[in-house]
This record gives C-alpha cells, sequence and structure tokens, in this order.
C-alpha cells in the first residue's frame, strides 16, 4: 500500500515536471512585438487602441506590444539593415515592396489570409500588395495620387471631361490650367492613359532588382514607342496652349489645377464654394479618345517571417485586424486617410467626401508606383521640359523619346 502510494506520488511529480518543461500546465506563452507606424501625430496612440481592441476580441493570443513611430518612406532602408532586429510588423509604402520581398523582409500571406485581402480590399491596392504570384502585405490605404481640382464658375462639369474642354474653358476666361509636365510623377499621366473603350495603357515603366534591391538587373519601359509619340504630342499641344501653367501646386488665377490631397486646403482657399474635384480628363489624338492615367500609392502593413508559427499567425491576424474596416475607418475619421478597404469606400461619410471620391476614382486608371530608378525622374521630367519649346516637330518630339530611352537604359548598368 505505501509502496503505491509512494508511485502515485512520483507519478504526479513526473507530470509536473513535464507540464514545467512545456512552459506550465494551461499557460499560453506571452509573445512579444514591435511595430512601427506613421510619424503623423497620435497615429501611434490609435494604432494602440486598435491592438487593445484586437486583444479584447482574441483571448487567444497572449502578447505585449511595442509601437514606435517610423516614416513610411523610411521603413524599407531601415527594416533591412538588419531583418533579424526589425520589427515583427511595420507600416510602409508600397514602391519599397520589391526590396523588402528580396531582401527577405516580408512574409508571404498564406491563403486565407490572402483570399481576406483580395476580396475585401481594391484592386490596385491588392496590385500593390503582390510580387509575382503571392501577396506580401496587407493595403490599409487607397491615398497618394493626384486628379482634377477646378473651379465650376469657370469650368463646368463637362469641360472637366476633357482636356480639351479644359483648356478652352480656361483660355475663354483668361485663366490658368495648372499641371506640371516638369514633375516625372505627374507627367507620366500622359503616357499610362488608355483608350476609352478599354484596352492596356499606352506605355509602362517596369523595373527589376538584384536580390538585395540595390542594384538595377533590367527595366521594361517602352515611352519610345509610337504609342509614346501619342502622349509627347498631346503633351506638347497643351504646352502650347496660353492657358497651361507648369505648376501642382500655386493655384492662383487658375481655373483648374491637378495635384493630390495635400493641396486641398490651397484649391479651397481659391476656389471656394466652386472649389470642384473629379478623375483626370480624357485626351484626343488623331480622333481617338484616351482617358489619362496616373502614378498611384498606397500604403501597406508587413509582417516579418517568423519562426514560431503561432507568432506568425498572431502578427497575421493582427495585421487584418488593423487593415480591416473598421479599422480603416477609425483612421479616416481621425486622420481623413483614404481606405482601401471596399466596404470602407462605400461609407457614405467616405463617398461624401468630394476630394476622395475623386481620387478613388481617378485610381481606376492609375498604375502602382513601383521601385523606380531614382535616375529616372529627371530624365522623365525632361521629357516635359523638352514639350515646353516652341516650334517643336514631331522629329524632335521622336528625338527626345530616343535620348530618353538611351539614358533610361543606361541606368541598368549603374
Amino acid at each position: 500500500m505505501k509502496m503505491t502510494k509512494i508511485l502515485s506520488l512520483v507519478l504526479v511529480l513526473v507530470m509536473a515536471l513535464a507540464c514545467f518543461s512545456l512552459v506550465g500546465c494551461n499557460e499560453k506563452k506571452t509573445y512579444e512585438i514591435t511595430m512601427w507606424v506613421s510619424t503623423t501625430e497620435g497615429v501611434d496612440d490609435l494604432f494602440m487602441e486598435q491592438v487593445e481592441a484586437f486583444k479584447a476580441a482574441h483571448p487567444e493570443y497572449d502578447f505585449t506590444i511595442t509601437i514606435e513611430t517610423v516614416g513610411e518612406g523610411d521603413a524599407a532602408g531601415e527594416v533591412l539593415k538588419d531583418v533579424a532586429t526589425a520589427p515583427d510588423m511595420y507600416c510602409f509604402a508600397q514602391d519599397q515592396i520589391s526590396r523588402l520581398v528580396q531582401g527577405g523582409a516580408l512574409a508571404p500571406l498564406g491563403a486565407q489570409a490572402a483570399a481576406t485581402v483580395t476580396a475585401n480590399n481594391d484592386p490596385g491596392s491588392v496590385g500593390a500588395a503582390t510580387v509575382g504570384d503571392n501577396i506580401y502585405a496587407y493595403p490599409f490605404t487607397s491615398d497618394n495620387g493626384y486628379y482634377l481640382y477646378y473651379d465650376s464658375s469657370i469650368v463646368s462639369d463637362e469641360d472637366a471631361k476633357t482636356l480639351e474642354g479644359i483648356l478652352a474653358a480656361c483660355e475663354k476666361a483668361g485663366v490658368k490650367f495648372g499641371y506640371e509636365l516638369t514633375n516625372a510623377w505627374i507627367m507620366a499621366g500622359f503616357f499610362f492613359a488608355q483608350p476609352v473603350e478599354g484596352g492596356e495603357p499606352l506605355c509602362h515603366n517596369t523595373w527589376t532588382y538584384s536580390a538585395d534591391g540595390k542594384t538595377v538587373t533590367g527595366v521594361d519601359d517602352n515611352f519610345n514607342s509610337d504609342n509614346g509619340l501619342i502622349a509627347m504630342r498631346k503633351m506638347y499641344e497643351m504646352a502650347s496652349s496660353k492657358a497651361w501653367l507648369n505648376t501642382s501646386g500655386d493655384f492662383a488665377g487658375t481655373g483648374a489645377l491637378v495635384t493630390g490631397i495635400w493641396n486641398a486646403g490651397a484649391a479651397e482657399s481659391v476656389y471656394g464654394d466652386n472649389m470642384k474635384a473629379t478623375k483626370l480628363p480624357t485626351y484626343t489624338v488623331d480622333g481617338k479618345t484616351y482617358q489619362m492615367g496616373s502614378f498611384s500609392g498606397y500604403k501597406l502593413i508587413g509582417c516579418k517571417p517568423q519562426a514560431d508559427e503561432t507568432k506568425a499567425k498572431l502578427c497575421s491576424d493582427l495585421a487584418l485586424w488593423l487593415s480591416s474596416e473598421e479599422a480603416q475607418l477609425e483612421r479616416y475619421y481621425e486622420f481623413q486617410w483614404g481606405p482601401s478597404n471596399k466596404a470602407a469606400q462605400a461609407n457614405e461619410d467616405v463617398k461624401g467626401n468630394v476630394l476622395l471620391s475623386a481620387l478613388l476614382e481617378q485610381n481606376v486608371y492609375s498604375v502602382p508606383q513601383g521601385v523606380i530608378h531614382g535616375d529616372w525622374w529627371n530624365e522623365g521630367a525632361l521629357l516635359g521640359e523638352k514639350c515646353k519649346e516652341a516650334g517643336l516637330t514631331e522629329a524632335d518630339l521622336k528625338a527626345a523619346l530616343a535620348e530618353y530611352e538611351v539614358k533610361v537604359n543606361a541606368m541598368v548598368a549603374k
């Protein structure tokens, strides 16, 4: 009898030791998560509130989180300094995604998470989060782009539909139309135009990089083509108008201007109650009409690859929560950030925001900005600069495109 009790006691002790070796019976492992968010004042506080809401809704996870502020434009450079010590999660601008994937700093989404992101977000933002066949990040804004502001007492709604209508209305009123041709980001809207009946953009500009994201290995650019000449001809025609003004921020003396949501205050101060906004106009060359395109930008949440599967699942679930309809709407109300979530975009308050509506309308015709060689921006601007010259022939425009191609191809060797 005594021996039986001793054996039972030994068995209990062995089981207890086994439990402790497995980090305690019925105890969950506590994870430590680090995250970088925007430097915009108050964003870190709102993200923390949203994390606390996630904790309350997901008691299966036990974790602590440290949130720090790092600009989305700086995230990739900082993360790639040392991926091992980089944060578990971070917000970044979509033009950095290729570098981050090549540097092994982003975990591809699992099938279920990828399906959720694809179903819930607009196609442009999903495309911005995709490299190859995989989605690598969680979109949470679709608001970095440009569109048309106009003074409706000068430019009618009908005029605003076409570049020709805008220029005629501004010429008639003796005011200017602001379009910054010497800003390659905005100038590219002519080259990314697409036929109104549907089809691919006239031109494309895609760069590939080495695995470390530091060296350009190739460029696929067809600006120097018959299609590119269509864009150049229209740029030159616009620049030849007495109404054209090379600006994307000075609304004084203008009837319309192309810029982004960051200049809303300046537009309102000049146009007042007459201010309206819409997608970019169409333009016509040789009897064929094209809808102007644009570069578009998105912000994404990335999760670093994790050796621990539970921690990886935790980061993914948290990223889905932070990029959800509810979280995006909270940031819209607090900071006026434009949602990528389709249900949030359909929210009556978001739809009632004239500027965001214009941007989302233009995003349908936009090209997500990828990783582009830094020198390209200067060469693109030179195409716009060329169109400012008087007395150009078609041969001159072709020569400018040929010179552009030589310089762009030379960037690959650098």
